[in-house]
């Protein structure tokens, strides 16, 4: 009687499909990440304009030469700084790079995890 070994075909179609999915799971995270990362970058830029717009660098550079105002009402310059930037822009921002260590801190696991799957597969795949 003749031997058939179909273990190592079953084998080959089951690493394609898991690879498919290791694939398609990191798809969705590089598609995660370059929107966060997208998003942070035009906050910046419309709170880079927000304050070249007003004029924000002017009173640093105001308050940067002359020190002793600042210390002396600080409170003041403090509330001051406050009105001129644009702190809902800053707050989005922040939101955008909170999230961007979130999906960083909460996958770290699972990548370590795909990583070491996708070694496995490479000998399936030869």
């Amino acid at each position: 009687m003749k031997h058939i070994d179909v273990t190592s075909p079953v084998m080959k179609r089951i690493a394609l499909y898991e690879r498919g999915q290791v694939k398609s799971w990191y798809r969705k995270y590089r598609s995660i990440i370059i929107l966060l990362y997208f998003g942070i970058i035009v906050i910046s830029l419309v709170i880079g304009k927000n304050i070249i717009e007003f004029g924000t660098l002017d009173l640093f550079s105001l308050l940067l030469e002359d020190k002793e105002i600042i210390q002396m009402y600080w409170n003041e310059v403090f509330g001051t700084l406050l009105q001129e930037l644009p702190v809902l822009y800053i707050g989005i921002g922040l939101l955008f790079l909170t999230a961007l260590l979130f999906v960083f801190y909460v996958t770290r696991y699972q990548r370590r995890v795909l990583k070491k799957k996708v070694a496995g597969l490479d000998k399936y795949l030869k």
